[in-house]
């Protein structure tokens, strides 16, 4: 009895002594990056921590160790001036490689300032307050990571996708164009040459664009709102650790830097109990129930009436039950094997063994759930990383991508039944579920494992890649290819002049001799 009373004072003692104050800032103005982040959160809070967390969506029923800091309705501000308010306008943000570069990053110049002129990060900028880590979003927000040296504390940056140009940049991790696809092309690392000469051109173009615009325009947005830290550049250098929501069996394998963590599928947790009448229509549908959400950012009830009647007609011809998340009270011609709802716990749901296939957007958040619960998918992607997510799928054998355009009754019919009546992909997505969840410890656990790293090691700059530190020109030994052919002109050069200055004399005494025969 004794020892057990040592040991849990024991715990308690080292939980103190490593509690820490942590600011957590997710200023996207998508939820689901926010819910992704606020998994983590949570988790740390759990531990002990005590967290404070800035975003626009505050976590409902927080611990008591965990504090909300509200921000204002930033998204509907920045899709108000970006002109992104309905499902078209979405779609139109994908068109156009060069111009969709210039709108994204003017989308994230938008987010950036309207989040730091925020009265509520006002206030925080200018309290007293103290803190000992700084964890942010990374989403083209890179003048709130001043706020780590605002309070001159670690940052970790949180990846709401895979390894990107974005994420990379911060540690010096590789990205190499001829496997890497761009986040917002329909591309997967086996490309073509076709799409290899279109992934580097808009790869570079991108880089371009991120290093020499949008870095200026953070930088001017940290000079107005935290002018007494240091250049952004410099604080870029000084993240100490990015997680991805990323895993090999979500996306393609990539080679990562030691302070680059894959924690995807971390928010998943165990399925809790569903609402009764939910729980009671999945439990009855004999024949299996399909589930559609087109997200959070795309509006179902805003999809064109074309889309709504061929979406409705192919789903009247199946003998599933489907439930459709739906964000208005009445569903024109809604067949009588449909259900709505403004609202699924998505993750429960789709634990049930009663799904058999989710229609999606293909947003990375849901296609993980799908794939951790081994549900196949339909995908009809709109914008942004979705194209990206579902090329995986389809070429992975584990969901079919229509295309927002195609969206008939015949494509939805023939893809349905593909689905519902091929198995393979259901074994295939419940493949990527078993690698998926076979892990050496639960994500979430590693992700604060390495939290507390950074803090126990002071940042832990000892896993820091020297590649952060050069240019793309040293990078790719531009400089040094420079000089070696420097070297090799300089020589054939000398060559080329030593053997027109021999050739010159052999031929002067030729000359000569030949004139000194013709005066004798």
């Amino acid at each position: 009895m004794l020892v057990k009373i040592l040991i849990c004072v024991a715990l308690i003692f080292y939980q103190s002594v490593y509690s820490a104050k942590i600011l957590g800032l997710s200023p996207s103005v998508s939820k689901s990056h926010t819910f992704l982040a606020q998994a983590l959160f949570k988790k740390l809070a759990e531990r002990g921590h005590e967290l404070t967390m800035v975003s626009s969506y505050p976590l409902k029923n927080p611990p008591a160790n965990f504090r909300n800091i509200p921000m204002g309705d930033v998204k509907n501000k920045i899709f108000e001036l970006s002109g992104y308010t309905t499902n078209q306008q979405l779609l139109n943000f994908n068109k156009g490689h060069f111009t969709r570069i210039k709108k994204m990053y003017d989308f994230g110049y938008g987010q950036a300032r309207l989040g730091l002129e925020d009265p509520q990060v006002q206030t925080l900028i200018h309290s007293n307050e103290t803190f000992d880590l700084v964890i942010c979003t990374v989403f083209m927000n890179e003048a709130f990571f001043s706020l780590a040296d605002h309070y001159k504390v670690p940052l970790i940056g949180f990846g709401v996708f895979g390894a990107n140009e974005w994420t990379n940049n911060l540690v010096g991790n590789p990205n190499p164009y001829a496997i890497v696809p761009d986040l917002f092309l329909s591309y997967t690392e086996h490309m073509t040459f076709s799409e290899r000469l279109v992934n580097t051109i808009v790869s570079i173009a991108s880089g371009l664009w991120h290093n020499y615009v949008h870095l200026p325009r953070q930088e001017k947005l940290r000079q107005q709102f935290l002018p007494h830290t240091k250049p952004i550049w410099e604080t870029l250098k000084d993240v100490s650790l990015v997680f991805l929501s990323s895993h090999p069996s979500l996306t393609d394998p990539r080679a990562l830097v030691p302070n680059m963590i894959e924690i995807g599928g971390f928010h998943v947790d165990a399925p809790k109990s569903l609402p009764n009448d939910l729980q009671k229509t999945l439990d009855d549908a004999k024949d299996g129930v399909i589930y559609f959400s087109m997200g959070t950012n795309v509006v179902g009830k805003d999809l064109p009436e074309s889309h709504r009647k061929a979406l409705l007609d192919a789903f009247s011809k199946l003998k599933q039950t489907v439930l459709w998340k739906w964000e208005d009270d009445k569903l024109p011609g809604q067949p009588k094997n449909v259900k709505i709802s403004k609202w699924y716990p998505q993750a429960d749901l789709l634990a049930h063994p009663n799904i058999k296939l989710f229609i999606t957007h293909g947003g990375l958040l849901s296609t993980t759930e799908a794939i951790s619960r081994g549900v196949p998918l339909i995908g009809i992607p709109v914008f942004a990383d979705q194209s990206l997510n579902m090329a995986k799928a389809q070429t992975s054998g584990y969901g079919i991508m229509v295309d927002y355009y195609n969206v008939t009754f015949e494509s939805m019919n023939w893809a349905l039944n593909e689905v519902l009546n091929n198995p393979k992909y259901t074994e295939n997505v419940k493949l990527r579920s078993k690698v998926l969840n076979d892990r050496l410890v639960p994500p979430i656990e590693e992700a604060a494992y390495w939290v507390e790293y950074v803090l126990r090691h002071k940042g832990a700059p000892h896993l820091q890649s020297a590649r952060k530190d050069l240019n793309i020109f040293q990078y790719l030994l531009l400089d040094i290819l420079g000089f070696i052919l420097m070297v090799v002109i300089s020589i054939c050069l000398l060559i080329y002049f030593v053997a027109r200055k021999v050739a010159n004399f052999f031929r002067k005494k030729g000359n000569h001799s030949r004139n000194e025969k013709k005066k004798q």
